[in-house]
């Protein structure tokens, strides 16, 4: 925050009486969205190889571990946005567009158990994978609007810019606890169509390569 609002004087519309603190406000939230994808996407290669007992057993179904880690990284997820609306209620308001929330939060769970079954699947057959995702997460970090706002990019590449779905939750949050708007019936419906569409992709995969998991573990 000290680095991005104080030397490279980047401020986001609507909060600059704010001053710092409506600059962490913004990160607050960008940090938010991103350390929930940063856990799950950290964890999900690893996830079937660290249980590789329960692959021989048949009766047990493989998704649900995939749906208990997302459970568990959600915990997490609302208690720091307990913290972050009562944050933003020191230092700004709170509107009625903060009952936005849950429909975005219910998508960015549903569009993070679609990469945790991707990846937990592909894991099991590239070990490597957990490497290379910490790379471009790391990447994807500055990539995405968690330390500057979009009106920082330039126009021409902005459309572009915002096809990162990531980039999507943090905005739509914002707008709805920070700004006091309420997002589009079209922009509402686009990040839930990429959530389902990224769970359904996510679901085929795992159940099209799970039985070859048991030939590899």
């Amino acid at each position: 925050t000290l680095v991005f609002n104080g030397i490279f004087k980047l401020k986001w519309p609507g909060t600059e009486s704010l001053g710092t603190m409506g600059f962490a406000l913004h990160v607050f939230i960008g940090m938010l969205v991103f350390n929930f994808f940063a856990e799950l996407t950290g964890k999900s290669p690893n996830l079937i190889l660290s249980h590789s007992n329960l692959v021989t057993k048949v009766v047990f179904p493989l998704p649900i571990l995939a749906i208990s880690s997302v459970l568990a990284a959600a915990v997490n997820l609302l208690i720091m946005l307990f913290v972050l609306v009562i944050f933003t209620a020191w230092i700004h308001t709170i509107n009625i567009t903060i009952l936005q929330l849950p429909f975005i939060l219910l998508a960015l769970m549903i569009f993070m158990l679609g990469l945790t079954l991707l990846f937990s699947a592909l894991g099991v057959f590239f070990r490597d994978l957990k490497q290379i995702n910490t790379l471009l997460t790391s990447l994807l970090m500055f990539l995405s609007p968690v330390f500057y706002p979009v009106t920082s990019i330039p126009e021409e590449f902005r459309s572009l810019y915002m096809s990162n779905p990531l980039a999507q939750f943090m905005e739509m949050t914002r707008t709805a606890l920070v700004d006091g708007q309420w997002i589009s019936l079209f922009d509402m419906s686009k990040i839930w169509l990429i959530s389902l569409l990224t769970l359904v992709v996510g679901w085929w995969f795992f159940s099209k390569v799970k039985k070859g998991f048991a030939d590899v573990l």
